[in-house]
C-alpha cells in the first residue's frame, strides 16, 4: 500500500488492521481453557467424537460473542470510524468489513489448532498458510493500485477464504476427522437469533437517525439487548443458557 498507494491509503488501512486486530483477540481467551482437556483426550483415547463436540461447544460459544461485535459493527462501525479516527477514515469500515468478516470462521475454530497439535498433525496449517501469504501478496498489488485500501483488504479476504475456511475445513473433516458437517449445522442453528437481531436493530435505525453520540449508545443499547432476547429465547442450548445463569444466580444470592 505504501508503494501504490502513498501514506493516505496506509493510514486508513491502519484503523482497520487495529479493529481487526482487536476482534481477533476475543476468541482466544474462551480457546485456551480448553487445551489441557484436548491433549488428554488425544493422548488418552484420541476420541474424534469427544473432540468435535467439544470443538462445536467452544465454537458455539465464541460464535455468539464475535456476531454480536460483528453484527454491531456493520450496523454502527461507520459512525463508530468517524467519531474514533475521523470523517477522513470512513473507507476503513469497508476494510475492516473485508477483513473481520472471513476470519471470524478461523476464530471460532481455533481450538482446532490445539487438536492438530495434540494429534501433531499441523504441518498442513503452516504449509497453507505459507501458500497464504504469497498468494495474498500476489493478488494484493493488482487490488491495491486499483481500489487502494480497499483492494488490499480484499485480497486478504479473498486468500482467507480459499486457505483458512475452504482447505482447513477439508482437513479437519477428512484428515483430522472431525465431523464438520455437525460443527457447521450447530453453527447455523444461531444464525436466526443474530438475523432478527439485525433486522429489529435496523428498523430502530429508520426511527433513530445515528448522528451523535447520544443516538449511537441508545441504538448500540436496543441491538444489545434484542441480541441478548434472542440469542437466550432461541438460539443458545441448555448448557449455554447455564453459562449465563450461573453468575446470575451467584450475583443475586450475594445481595
Amino acid at each position: 500500500l505504501g508503494i501504490f498507494g502513498g501514506t493516505a491509503v496506509v493510514a486508513v488501512y491502519a484503523v482497520g488492521g487495529q479493529i481487526n486486530t482487536l476482534y481477533m483477540s476475543l476468541s482466544t481467551s474462551v480457546s485456551s481453557v480448553f487445551i489441557p482437556r484436548i491433549n488428554s483426550i488425544v493422548a488418552d483415547s484420541d476420541d474424534n467424537k469427544q473432540l468435535t463436540n467439544i470443538f462445536t461447544m467452544v465454537g458455539r460459544i465464541q460464535f455468539i460473542v464475535l456476531a454480536l461485535v460483528l453484527s454491531g459493527f456493520i450496523l454502527l462501525g461507520k459512525y463508530f470510524i468517524c467519531i474514533w479516527a475521523g470523517n477522513r477514515y470512513g473507507s476503513a469500515y469497508y476494510v475492516v468489513l473485508l477483513l473481520i468478516i472471513p476470519v471470524t470462521v478461523p476464530l471460532i475454530q481455533n481450538l482446532g489448532i490445539e487438536i492438530q497439535r495434540a494429534k501433531n498433525m499441523h504441518k498442513f496449517r503452516s504449509i497453507v498458510y505459507f501458500l497464504i501469504a504469497i498468494f495474498n501478496v500476489i493478488i494484493s498489488i493488482p487490488l491495491a493500485k486499483s481500489y487502494g485500501e480497499v483492494g488490499a483488504a480484499l485480497g486478504t479476504m479473498i486468500t482467507m477464504t480459499i486457505g483458512n475456511i475452504i482447505l482447513m475445513n477439508w482437513y479437519y473433516q477428512a484428515k483430522i476427522k472431525l465431523n464438520i458437517i455437525y460443527f457447521w449445522k450447530n453453527i447455523f442453528e444461531l444464525i436466526p437469533a443474530v438475523g432478527i437481531s439485525i433486522v429489529i436493530a435496523y428498523i430502530c435505525k429508520k426511527y433513530i437517525i445515528v448522528n451523535n453520540i447520544g443516538s449511537f449508545l441508545i441504538v448500540g443499547i436496543i441491538y444489545v439487548t434484542v441480541y441478548a432476547v434472542c440469542m437466550f429465547s432461541f438460539g443458545m442450548n441448555k448448557y449455554e443458557k447455564e453459562l449465563v445463569k450461573k453468575p446470575i444466580k451467584r450475583l443475586l444470592r450475594k445481595r
